[in-house]
């Protein structure tokens, strides 16, 4: 992946990206003051050789620590640091804490450890109080060295003092650390969280960009139309800039219909989708008014007999599709007005048990031939094709077949199932049309912005 996509993950994925770290964050915190206080006491004990054997060596490493500690001394001091644990010496501590802790409490709150190129051993203590933590440290300490002066031999080699004795440390507590616990925390939730983001990324299998769409189908790509972020689907109520967008994109998708139909008559024109929620029913209403707006006489026709629901649904009766196939109504009085003089509409009405059967009828053919006639184009609103067989049924008897994917949405493996559901004879696939691009607020108002500033630019060089 190129520096671009990553960019474009960011982008995308930003709520991911930023939310992890903010939920580890807050996980880290609570966490964190959930916790008791635990403070730490320190004192320091120093080895020294005592056997006059080394004669000016011995000088030397008194004076000069940086000196290499000889062997005896380095095993005295390991010797003695193992001591510290054991039971004798704890009891002793106890005993000097007036038993306020137990020896077992003693072995898990105190650690020991050499100071790397010295003779010095750092006893430390926790505890939940600075006071009681300052008295274990030194009890140890002092129940060590009365330990060691109680088993010496005659020939000891070595003497061992308290350097500096545990004092009471005003500082915050040893744990927990909420501010370095809250760093960390958050430092490896942005990590975690662009790894999430990466990984749904590649799971993610919808079609995203207008080039992911024609390397699919190898199909032309007509259009690509902004996601509705106001207003209903259908009503045009959008923001003054999403509506002008939205307006031009599908002028855009009308003009390059119409250069694919230079050579040929295209009079009726089928969308429909490779499954739901990819917007068929608002392009093909969008695309209806693009063409009416040229002086055409269009017909939107709603041929999803499976779904109730329609943006125009609201103005019509409830005669439609069903009603003109079965007889009981005729085709001029089932069709309603709209808003827009040339163009009429065509609704599914009652649904039907047999969608497929009913679109496949005589009496379908009937209403597509009368509606041929009378009007300049007819467009069919469709079900999708992957779920149903009914736009399939339509598909050889139309002129031209639009796919629409919804991006962000519709997956590569339904838009490839489609595609091959299209490749039937008789059937002519034009082309896809890439819907529901999501656009931010800013860049609508800039169109509208640039081109009502176009507008004022025209008027002026016209006076």
């Amino acid at each position: 992946m190129e520096l671009k996509d990553y960019l474009a993950i960011i982008r995308k994925r930003i709520l991911v990206i930023l939310g992890v770290p903010v939920v580890i964050l807050a996980a880290t915190l609570g966490f964190s003051y959930m916790q008791k206080p635990v403070y730490k006491a320190s004192t320091t004990l120093m080895v020294t050789q005592t056997q006059p054997r080394y004669g000016v060596l011995a000088q030397f490493i008194d004076q000069y620590p940086g000196i290499q500690i000889p062997r005896e001394v380095v095993l005295t001091i390991n010797t003695i640091k193992e001591i510290i644990p054991s039971r004798p010496v704890l009891e002793r501590a106890s005993k000097m804490v007036n038993h306020e802790k137990t020896v077992l409490q003693f072995k898990k709150s105190v650690s020991s450890q050499v100071l790397a190129d010295t003779q010095l051993i750092e006893i430390s203590a926790n505890a939940g109080d600075r006071q009681m933590a300052k008295k274990m440290a030194n009890a140890v300490a002092e129940s060590l060295m009365a330990f060691l002066r109680e088993t010496e031999g005659k020939d000891v080699t070595y003497k061992i003092k308290q350097v500096e004795p545990a004092v009471l440390n005003p500082s915050s507590p040893a744990s927990p650390r909420p501010l370095r616990n809250g760093i960390i925390g958050g430092f490896l939730g942005l990590i975690l969280g662009f790894g999430a983001a990466v990984l749904l990324e590649h799971l993610d299998a919808s079609v995203k960009s207008k080039d992911e769409l024609s390397t699919l189908l190898e199909k032309p790509v007509l259009g690509e139309i902004p996601q509705v972020t106001s207003g209903k689907p259908g009503d045009l109520k959008q923001e003054p800039g999403e509506q002008a967008r939205i307006l031009e994109e599908t002028r855009t998708l009308r003009t390059n219909i119409q250069c694919l139909d230079l050579e040929r008559s295209l009079k009726s024109i089928l969308l429909t989708s490779p499954d739901r929620n990819a917007g068929t029913t608002f392009l093909s209403l969008q695309l209806a008014r693009a063409y009416a707006a040229t002086g055409k006489k269009v017909a939107l026709v709603d041929v999803d007999l499976r779904n109730e629901f329609h943006p125009l649904e609201e103005t019509a009766s409830e005669r439609g599709v069903t009603n003109v196939i079965l007889g009981t109504t005729e085709l001029a009085d089932a069709l309603v007005d709209t808003d827009m003089e040339l163009l009429k509409f065509l609704p599914s009405g009652p649904l039907p048990p047999n969608p497929s059967e009913m679109l496949d009828s005589s009496g379908m053919q009937r209403i597509l031939a009368g509606l041929d006639k009378d009007f300049d184009l007819i467009i069919l609103d469709s079900s999708p094709i992957v779920m149903f067989s009914d736009p399939l049924v339509l598909a050889s008897r139309v002129d031209g077949v639009i796919l629409v994917a919804a991006s962000g949405s519709t997956s590569g493996v339904s838009l490839k199932a489609a595609g091959e559901l299209l490749t039937g004879p008789n059937i002519n696939l034009m082309g896809t049309v890439l819907n529901r691009i999501k656009a931010s607020r800013r860049q609508y108002y800039d169109y509208d912005y640039n081109r009502l500033g176009k507008k004022k630019r025209m008027g002026k060089g016209r006076r």
